[in-house]
């Protein structure tokens, strides 16, 4: 007598239906989409631009999506790159004249000190400091005219507040990137922890919010 079983097991097929295979496909290009952020870097020129790329590499390596502004005279910042899109903002130039102007007169100063004698070098130190703070002066003054257009440009504000950044990457060498991040209500991210005074974190009252850690002390 044959014993033939009560329920018949349906074949195990491998084959993934066509429906499921475009959903799995369509959630796969989604995930990888949204993971990347969206960030405006309002950087600062010169030597400090170096470790900003650094940073802004790592971030277009993770699949963020940055736009960098740049002035229309920038040295190193170039408006052409794989690693961002640039917004190339108009200033009145003149940056490279002051800048060459400056190094001429500490040279001058320099050459017309008279190491021998201490009031002499003092009154070097004084010179060269006031310098060097004139030079602050206009590059503050640069600065704070892309900053004026910037805020005056209905049309760039509009379209900055469109794009839907999700922070503000800034210098804090200079206070523009901190301006633009509070007229567009998005949180400022500092790239370092100072600024020309000090102690970023301390000598700005109130502090800004920043992802960058603080060490409490032990």
């Amino acid at each position: 007598m044959k014993l033939r079983p009560r329920f018949r097991y349906p074949a195990i097929s491998m084959k993934m239906p066509l429906s499921s295979f475009l959903t799995f496909t369509l959630l796969s290009v989604q995930l990888s989409i949204v993971s990347g952020g969206k960030i405006l870097v309002f950087p600062l020129d010169g030597s400090h631009w170096v470790n900003m790329k650094v940073i802004i590499e790592r971030l277009h390596a993770r699949g963020h999506e940055i736009t960098v502004l740049r002035p229309s005279d920038s040295w190193y910042i170039k408006e052409e790159s794989s690693l961002y899109t640039s917004l190339t903002l108009p200033c009145r130039g003149g940056f490279e004249e002051n800048f060459d102007t400056y190094l001429s007169q500490q040279l001058e100063i320099r050459l017309q000190m008279k190491p021998e004698s201490f009031w002499s070098t003092i009154w070097t130190q004084m010179q060269m400091r006031w310098v060097l703070l004139d030079q602050f002066t206009q590059f503050h003054k640069k600065v704070g005219d892309i900053i004026t257009h910037m805020f005056e440009n209905e049309d760039l504000m509009q379209s900055l507040h469109a794009a839907k950044y999700d922070m503000v990457l800034t210098d804090p060498g200079i206070g523009g990137g901190a301006m633009l991040a509070r007229r567009l209500h998005l949180p400022l991210v500092f790239n370092a922890r100072w600024t020309i005074h000090g102690e970023a974190h301390f000598l700005i009252a109130p502090s800004p919010l920043s992802y960058i850690p603080l060490r409490e002390p032990s």
